[in-house]
């Protein structure tokens, strides 16, 4: 039922008001009355009610004072002002203030009715409105995490470059991305075809969420910050924000032991692209592309590294295949050819030499490869 409130000083029209109508066939329940305008105040703000009828004309306040101090107030009942002056001005005054109906005395029980049957439409229609309203309010938060990481993605991908539009889209999600030193890195699933073959999907759905989890708690704390784009197929990134106090990039803890757990529990086997430390969050979308760049130098899946940008930068990428004959080293070693393998070998060595601006992260990478055959 909705909550009513009749104020008025003169307490026969209250009594009649109360006997002559059935309010509960209206949906209407009288929780409180007032004879003035100060008390009248007080009982609205202290039970909320939906409805309120009053005097205008009453000592110490009026009705129209009171309804001046409600809209200044949380509260928004739905106000019907009686008087018994026939005054054009005193209701243009009431439709200005935003009063709902404007009666003038004296009036009939059935006129009361009729009137009232009019504001219990309005106030569902208010109600339906207002739960609409927190409904869609609710859905937008529960949709935070999605909105958050699609503003991460495209901080990534480079599409945020107006500070009005960074700054908006910081406060819309509750975070401080400002007078940040910034960079990214990517968790490669390196046997993903393994992967998708071993397990189903909620066991794939569960250990992506565990990586993630686990990466981020390890990372996050109350100076760093750690966003996550969710993994799209075999990857998933992570977008580091540290003060600008902070001007190396942190460690990532515990990485060597998690790529380990993973391999030994899951047989899921995991790399790591990092990128370099940038000052700009325009800039982000570069480090995110030198962690991108990191990951080309996975060549075997049987690898599990964290790989740096600065340990790869200008080095030469080139395919291992090119530098050895794979398929030449797979046969000699089923038919057990010694000598066929140590020239293999051997000149696989004479082409690494030959080449320019290989490093020796890069060599590690190839000989894992060829150990892996």
């Amino acid at each position: 039922m909705y909550k009513m409130i009749l104020v008025d000083d003169d307490e026969f029209i209250i009594k009649s008001m109360i006997k002559h109508i059935d309010w509960s066939k209206l949906d209407i329940e009288i929780i409180a009355t007032a004879s003035t305008g100060v008390k009248g105040l007080q009982k609205i703000f202290e039970l909320n009610p939906d409805i309120v009828v009053a005097d205008i004309d009453m000592p110490d306040m009026t009705g129209l004072e009171m309804v001046s101090e409600i809209n200044k107030s949380e509260f928004s009942p739905k106000i019907v002002l009686l008087t018994g002056y026939d005054d054009f001005s005193f209701a243009q005054k009431a439709i200005s203030l935003g009063v709902c109906e404007y009666v003038t005395k004296p009036v009939m029980p059935n006129d009361i009715i009729s009137i009232m049957q009019g504001v219990v439409n309005q106030c569902k229609v208010k109600n339906l409105e207002e739960t609409k309203i927190q409904e869609a309010k609710d859905l937008v938060n529960d949709s935070m995490p999605i909105f958050l990481e699609k503003f991460i993605e495209e901080l990534t991908n480079g599409f945020i470059v107006d500070d009005d539009e960074f700054q908006k889209r910081c406060n819309f999600l509750s975070i401080d991305l400002n007078n940040m030193n910034y960079w990214t890195f990517i968790v490669n699933i390196n046997n993903y075809n393994d992967f998708n073959k071993n397990h189903d999907e909620l066991q794939k759905c569960i250990i992506k969420q565990t990586i993630i989890s686990i990466i981020s708690s390890n990372i996050e704390n109350d100076k760093i910050h750690c966003y996550n784009i969710n993994f799209k197929d075999k990857q998933t990134a992570f977008l580091i924000a540290q003060p600008k106090t902070i001007t190396e990039r942190i460690s990532i803890p515990n990485m060597e032991e998690i790529i380990k757990n993973y391999k030994m529990k899951y047989n899921v086997l995991l790399s790591i692209g990092v990128g370099s430390l940038v000052s700009d969050y325009k800039k982000i979308k570069l480090s995110y592309t030198q962690a991108t760049e990191c990951l080309k130098f996975l060549f075997s899946q049987n690898s599990g590294k964290i790989l740096f940008y600065e340990d790869i930068v200008n080095t030469q990428i080139i395919n291992p295949s090119e530098l050895y004959d794979r398929n030449g080293l797979i046969d000699s070693l089923k038919m057990r050819n010694i000598p066929a393998v140590e020239t293999i070998i051997m000149d696989m060595i004479e082409n690494i030499k030959s080449q320019k601006n290989l490093n020796s992260e890069y060599i590690k990478t190839i000989t894992q490869e060829m150990l892996s055959v």
